[in-house]
Protein backbone atom coordinates (compact mmCIF):
# COMPACT_ATOMS: atom_id res chain seq x y z
CA UNK A 1 0.00 0.00 0.00
CA UNK A 2 2.62 2.65 0.82
CA UNK A 3 4.41 1.59 -2.53
CA UNK A 4 1.47 2.00 -4.31
CA UNK A 5 0.94 4.92 -2.62
CA UNK A 6 4.82 6.74 -3.46
CA UNK A 7 4.92 5.72 -7.36
CA UNK A 8 1.58 7.64 -7.55
CA UNK A 9 3.08 10.44 -5.53
CA UNK A 10 6.38 10.34 -7.58
CA UNK A 11 4.05 10.35 -11.11
CA UNK A 12 2.51 13.81 -9.76
CA UNK A 13 6.03 15.24 -9.98
CA UNK A 14 4.51 17.29 -13.30
CA UNK A 15 2.26 19.58 -10.50
CA UNK A 16 5.39 21.11 -8.98
CA UNK A 17 8.02 21.98 -11.62
CA UNK A 18 5.84 23.97 -13.74
CA UNK A 19 5.39 26.42 -10.64
CA UNK A 20 8.94 26.60 -9.58
CA UNK A 21 10.09 26.69 -12.94
CA UNK A 22 7.92 29.55 -13.59
CA UNK A 23 8.66 31.31 -9.85
CA UNK A 24 12.41 30.96 -10.02
CA UNK A 25 12.92 32.88 -12.91
CA UNK A 26 12.78 36.45 -13.25
CA UNK A 27 9.76 38.01 -14.42
CA UNK A 28 11.31 39.10 -18.52
CA UNK A 29 11.89 35.59 -18.27
CA UNK A 30 8.67 33.94 -17.59
CA UNK A 31 7.50 33.64 -21.37
CA UNK A 32 11.21 31.59 -21.49
CA UNK A 33 10.63 29.29 -18.42
CA UNK A 34 6.55 28.97 -20.09
CA UNK A 35 8.10 27.44 -23.48
CA UNK A 36 10.58 25.33 -21.35
CA UNK A 37 7.70 23.74 -19.96
CA UNK A 38 5.50 23.50 -23.00
CA UNK A 39 8.90 21.70 -24.71
CA UNK A 40 9.20 19.11 -22.13
CA UNK A 41 6.09 18.11 -22.03
CA UNK A 42 5.13 18.52 -18.46
CA UNK A 43 1.77 19.17 -17.49
CA UNK A 44 -0.17 20.29 -14.11
CA UNK A 45 -1.79 17.58 -11.90
CA UNK A 46 -5.54 17.03 -11.48
CA UNK A 47 -5.25 18.40 -7.22
CA UNK A 48 -2.38 20.78 -6.70
CA UNK A 49 0.22 20.16 -3.95
CA UNK A 50 -1.41 22.37 -1.56
CA UNK A 51 -4.48 20.02 -1.49
CA UNK A 52 -2.44 17.11 0.23
CA UNK A 53 -3.91 16.42 3.55
CA UNK A 54 -0.49 16.28 5.09
CA UNK A 55 0.70 19.49 3.20
CA UNK A 56 2.04 22.49 5.37
CA UNK A 57 4.33 25.66 4.31
CA UNK A 58 8.34 24.26 3.90
CA UNK A 59 10.32 25.61 7.16
CA UNK A 60 13.60 23.95 6.74
CA UNK A 61 14.96 22.90 2.90
CA UNK A 62 18.29 20.47 3.05
CA UNK A 63 19.77 21.19 -0.45
CA UNK A 64 23.11 20.63 -1.60
CA UNK A 65 25.79 23.70 -1.84
CA UNK A 66 24.19 25.53 -4.95
CA UNK A 67 25.75 29.05 -6.30
CA UNK A 68 24.92 31.82 -4.74
CA UNK A 69 22.77 32.88 -7.31
CA UNK A 70 20.77 29.82 -7.51
CA UNK A 71 20.60 30.06 -3.66
CA UNK A 72 19.29 33.81 -3.88
CA UNK A 73 16.85 32.44 -6.50
CA UNK A 74 15.31 30.28 -3.76
CA UNK A 75 15.09 32.53 -1.59
CA UNK A 76 12.72 34.68 -3.52
CA UNK A 77 10.80 31.40 -3.87
CA UNK A 78 10.76 30.77 -0.63
CA UNK A 79 11.45 33.51 1.57
CA UNK A 80 10.39 31.91 4.93
CA UNK A 81 11.89 28.83 4.79
CA UNK A 82 15.36 27.87 6.57
CA UNK A 83 17.88 26.88 3.60
CA UNK A 84 20.16 24.80 4.93
CA UNK A 85 23.12 24.04 2.02
CA UNK A 86 25.52 21.02 2.76
CA UNK A 87 27.94 18.95 1.17
CA UNK A 88 27.75 15.81 0.94
CA UNK A 89 25.18 13.14 1.84
CA UNK A 90 26.35 12.52 5.35
CA UNK A 91 25.93 15.82 6.14
CA UNK A 92 22.15 16.16 4.80
CA UNK A 93 21.46 13.07 7.16
CA UNK A 94 22.57 15.32 10.00
CA UNK A 95 19.68 17.76 9.35
CA UNK A 96 17.28 15.39 7.68
CA UNK A 97 15.37 14.92 11.33
CA UNK A 98 13.52 18.77 11.33
CA UNK A 99 13.55 18.87 7.49
CA UNK A 100 9.98 19.63 5.62
CA UNK A 101 11.84 19.40 2.08
CA UNK A 102 15.05 17.66 0.63
CA UNK A 103 16.65 18.65 -2.35
CA UNK A 104 18.92 16.30 -4.26
CA UNK A 105 19.46 13.13 -1.50
CA UNK A 106 17.64 9.82 -0.57
CA UNK A 107 18.46 6.74 0.99
CA UNK A 108 17.41 4.27 3.70
CA UNK A 109 19.08 6.13 6.19
CA UNK A 110 17.73 9.22 5.32
CA UNK A 111 14.34 7.88 4.92
CA UNK A 112 14.47 6.52 8.04
CA UNK A 113 15.71 9.72 9.89
CA UNK A 114 13.50 12.25 8.25
CA UNK A 115 10.22 11.81 10.02
CA UNK A 116 8.86 15.12 8.97
CA UNK A 117 9.67 15.64 5.12
CA UNK A 118 6.65 16.20 3.00
CA UNK A 119 8.50 16.39 -0.18
CA UNK A 120 12.05 14.84 -1.47
CA UNK A 121 13.34 16.38 -5.09
CA UNK A 122 15.44 14.18 -6.92
CA UNK A 123 18.41 15.20 -9.38
CA UNK A 124 18.19 11.95 -11.10
CA UNK A 125 15.64 10.83 -13.56
CA UNK A 126 15.05 7.64 -11.76
CA UNK A 127 13.73 7.20 -8.45
CA UNK A 128 13.64 3.44 -7.24
CA UNK A 129 15.91 3.33 -4.74
CA UNK A 130 14.56 6.16 -3.05
CA UNK A 131 10.93 4.94 -3.75
CA UNK A 132 12.09 1.29 -1.83
CA UNK A 133 14.34 3.38 0.87
CA UNK A 134 11.14 5.03 1.73
CA UNK A 135 8.55 2.29 1.33
CA UNK A 136 10.94 0.41 4.21
CA UNK A 137 10.54 3.01 6.45
CA UNK A 138 7.27 4.11 5.57
CA UNK A 139 7.19 7.16 4.94
CA UNK A 140 5.45 8.75 2.05
CA UNK A 141 6.60 11.92 1.12
CA UNK A 142 5.97 13.60 -2.32
CA UNK A 143 8.85 12.44 -4.26
CA UNK A 144 9.70 14.37 -7.82
CA UNK A 145 12.38 13.81 -10.19
CA UNK A 146 13.94 15.33 -13.49
CA UNK A 147 12.62 12.41 -15.66
CA UNK A 148 11.47 14.17 -18.14
CA UNK A 149 14.31 17.17 -18.02
CA UNK A 150 16.73 14.41 -18.12
CA UNK A 151 15.39 12.46 -20.66
CA UNK A 152 17.44 13.81 -23.81
CA UNK A 153 20.46 13.76 -22.12
CA UNK A 154 19.81 10.20 -21.42
CA UNK A 155 18.81 9.04 -24.63
CA UNK A 156 22.20 11.02 -25.83
CA UNK A 157 23.93 8.75 -23.54
CA UNK A 158 22.17 5.28 -24.44
CA UNK A 159 23.47 6.23 -28.30
CA UNK A 160 27.30 7.20 -27.60
CA UNK A 161 27.40 3.82 -25.34
CA UNK A 162 25.89 1.92 -28.05
CA UNK A 163 27.89 3.54 -30.87
CA UNK A 164 31.07 2.87 -28.40
CA UNK A 165 30.79 -1.15 -27.67
CA UNK A 166 29.84 -1.89 -31.57
CA UNK A 167 33.05 0.34 -32.28
CA UNK A 168 35.47 -1.76 -29.74
CA UNK A 169 36.41 1.62 -27.51
CA UNK A 170 36.68 -0.32 -24.91
CA UNK A 171 39.62 -2.26 -26.51
CA UNK A 172 41.34 1.01 -26.76
CA UNK A 173 41.23 1.61 -23.39
CA UNK A 174 43.33 -1.18 -22.83
CA UNK A 175 45.55 -0.65 -25.33
CA UNK A 176 45.87 3.12 -23.93
CA UNK A 177 46.55 1.73 -20.44
CA UNK A 178 49.30 -0.33 -21.25
CA UNK A 179 50.74 2.55 -23.01
CA UNK A 180 50.37 0.70 -26.53
CA UNK A 181 49.98 3.06 -29.25
CA UNK A 182 48.32 2.36 -32.70
CA UNK A 183 45.81 3.55 -34.91
CA UNK A 184 44.53 0.21 -36.36
CA UNK A 185 41.66 -1.22 -34.98
CA UNK A 186 42.83 -4.19 -32.23
CA UNK A 187 41.71 -7.50 -34.27
CA UNK A 188 38.56 -8.21 -31.47
CA UNK A 189 37.34 -4.99 -31.51
CA UNK A 190 34.37 -5.33 -33.79
CA UNK A 191 33.20 -8.20 -31.55
CA UNK A 192 30.98 -6.88 -28.60
CA UNK A 193 30.43 -8.81 -25.42
CA UNK A 194 34.18 -10.05 -25.55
Amino acid sequence: MVHRRIQHVVASFAALLPLLLLLAVPAGAQEDAAALIEQLGLRLAPEPVTKRSDWRKPQRIVLPRFSAEQLAALEVVAPEAELIAVNSAREALEHAADADVIIGFCSRALATRARQVRWIQLGTAGAEHCVAALAAAQRTPLVTNMQRVLGPQIAEHALAMMFSLTRGLHRYGDLQRDHRWRRAVPNDARHVGD
